[in-house]
């Protein structure tokens, strides 16, 4: 089950420039996100080797960023060993949460869905999450390449989207991913409305269950979530970066 929502994950957030190497794909993105921008396992029960690393250094060096492993808990410790040997820090800590039912009917009146995100919904989100110039270009490449059925949920206040998030299917899943809420929002439930939009969305088209990703220290979003339904965690991840050559 757990590398079946890994596969959906990766669906709901594609590689812009992905260079295999063994086991594992090394994946670029532009420094969006360390998740597009880190070195993933193709399996469950892969190993990591000298020669992935040795390759996903040397790619990252190439694009003038840091060396990231992602390291989800379903993989063998063979690869943490590896890593600590080689001098690589772990960071980054998320858990993977699963909500097991999906309301079937919308309850959240005025969230706005589209099925693709308008330029509008694009300047909210880098806005709201601080991106720059480089990684809110490497973002609107990454939602281009979607090829699932996927919903982009907008919350308006004082006539601007405040609040929203994206959900895309695959494999019976339902991703949540870049929930956000402008600061001056936050604790009114609005990221909420839209996290349920697209739960109902999803139930609509036959998803069967829904996943989200969030920071382990993110202790408000993890009860927001856990409010919604997400009560199982299925597992987590973290990242190993290299050091600085």
């Amino acid at each position: 089950m757990a590398w079946g929502l890994e596969e959906a994950f990766a669906e709901a957030w594609p590689a812009l420039h992905a260079q295999r190497s063994g086991d594992w794909t090394i994946k670029l993105a532009g420094g969006v996100s360390r998740r597009s921008n880190s070195a993933n396992p193709n399996g469950p029960r892969v190993a990591l080797t000298d020669a992935v690393v040795d390759d996903a250094q040397a790619a990252y060096r190439r694009a003038g960023q840091p060396a990231y492993i992602r390291i989800p808990s379903f993989l063998d410790d063979q690869a943490e060993r590896l890593l600590a040997t080689r001098g690589y820090e772990a960071e980054g800590h998320s858990l993977t949460l699963t909500a097991a039912s999906l309301p079937a009917v919308l309850s959240s009146a005025g969230v706005e869905l589209t099925p693709a995100p308008s330029d509008e919904w694009l300047q909210a989100s880098n806005a709201i999450s601080g991106r720059g110039p480089v990684a809110s270009a490497a973002f609107r490449a990454i939602l281009a390449r979607l090829t699932a059925p996927c919903a982009f949920a907008a919350v308006r206040r004082e006539d601007r989207i405040v609040s929203l998030a994206y959900a895309a299917m695959h494999g019976g899943w339902l991703c949540v991913e870049a929930v956000a809420t402008d600061a001056a929002w936050r604790g009114r439930g609005l990221a909420g409305q839209a996290v349920e939009a697209l739960m109902a969305w999803g139930a609509a088209r036959g998803a069967l269950a829904a996943g989200l990703q969030v920071q382990a220290d993110n202790v408000a979003a993890q009860a927001l979530y856990r409010r919604l339904g997400f009560a199982r965690e299925l597992y987590r991840y973290h990242y190993r970066r290299g050091p600085v050559d």
